[in-house]
């Protein structure tokens, strides 16, 4: 069972978050929340069809903070963060 809940407030922030980069026309195969259980936090898992393979995982991680820094949410995040 779950210790952590998924807050609404993440999912929303996941759902702008995943607007925002296919409005930028970043085309995105698939995106899901996935719990590790190890951590006990919640991670938003994005599967870019192709800009991956194109501009490599630099690219891609440095184009979804650029989104995350213009969106300032209060708990997405790229970074880990220690409870």
């Amino acid at each position: 069972m779950y210790k952590t809940l998924l807050v609404e407030e993440l999912v929303k922030e996941g759902e702008t978050l995943i607007k925002e980069l296919e409005k930028r026309r970043l085309r995105i195969a698939a995106a899901l929340w996935h719990y590790i259980e190890d951590l006990d936090r919640w991670r938003l898992i994005i599967v870019f069809s192709s800009l991956v393979d194109r501009e490599g995982p630099l690219r891609a991680y440095t184009r979804i903070q650029e989104v995350l820094t213009e969106m300032n949410p209060k708990e997405l995040s790229l970074l880990a963060r220690a409870h």
